[in-house]
């Protein structure tokens, strides 16, 4: 004998209302479809006619009117409260870009200072019996930028860029690469400031060639380390911004 739920219409009816259920719990969906087939067996007979199997349909309801009022009647306890932010660790915060930064930047200051102060160069000069007694300069003859200037500077600096550089060794704001750049800044300067008039009396023995050298050095450690420490620190920043909006 063929039941009433295996008629066309109410096939339809059920695949419909399986479809619109697809967000309910699995017990309450199994539910709601025990109600529907138990009030459908109740209502019609075997053979029902299209008519009869329209009518209990109309009684029911639509499917999504169906659905409406099973949603409707879901526990609270299913709905899933978001997750609060995660609030962002004591190194992930703004202050420590701050930190490092200022910390790097007395730290050069402090190296331009001591390998400046003890840097220089001498010149001597000569009399000619051929214009009398009139001196006439010689090439440079004495450069005085012992290595004793290079460890000078890095004592006087080294707990301000040593701190900061265990600040952005343990924070995670930066990459490593970046860790790299703010970590031997310092240090790569004050070698810069030495080595070069060094390299550059090494190449010419003349003022020329020392001058170019300290002026590069200057430049290296005055627009360029400015530069790498302004820029790697507005790149924590601005990571550490993001942490603290939840952004990432």
């Amino acid at each position: 004998m063929t039941s009433a739920l295996s008629h066309p219409l109410v096939s339809a009816y059920l695949r419909d209302l399986e479809l619109l259920l697809h967000g309910v719990e699995p017990g309450e969906r199994a539910e709601v479809l025990a109600g529907v087939h138990e009030h459908l067996d109740a209502s019609l007979a075997p053979a029902a006619a299209d008519d009869d199997v329209r009518q209990s349909l109309a009684e029911l309801g639509s499917p999504q009117s169906v659905a409406d009022e099973a949603y409707a009647g879901r526990s609270p306890s299913v709905v899933v409260a978001p997750a609060p932010p995660r609030r962002p660790g004591a190194m992930s915060r703004t202050w420590v870009p701050v930190t490092a930064g200022i910390l790097i930047g007395v730290a050069l200051c402090l190296v331009l200072l001591a390998v400046g102060a003890g840097s220089g160069y001498s010149t001597t000069s000569i009399s000619s019996s051929d214009s009398g007694s009139q001196g006439f300069p010689e090439e440079v003859t004495l450069f005085s930028s012992s290595p004793a200037a290079l460890i000078t500077g890095l004592l006087f600096s080294w707990p301000l860029w040593v701190s900061a550089a265990v600040i952005v060794g343990i924070s995670p704001l930066w990459t490593s690469r970046q860790k790299w750049t703010l970590q031997l800044l310092t240090p790569v300067s004050a070698i810069a400031l030495w080595a070069l008039p060094t390299l550059g009396w090494t190449l010419t023995h003349a003022e020329l060639g020392i001058n170019s050298g300290a002026w590069a050095g200057l430049f290296l450690t005055i627009v360029g380390g400015g530069f790498l420490l302004l820029r790697t620190c507005r790149a924590g920043t601005r990571q550490a911004k993001a942490l603290e909006s939840g952004t990432l």
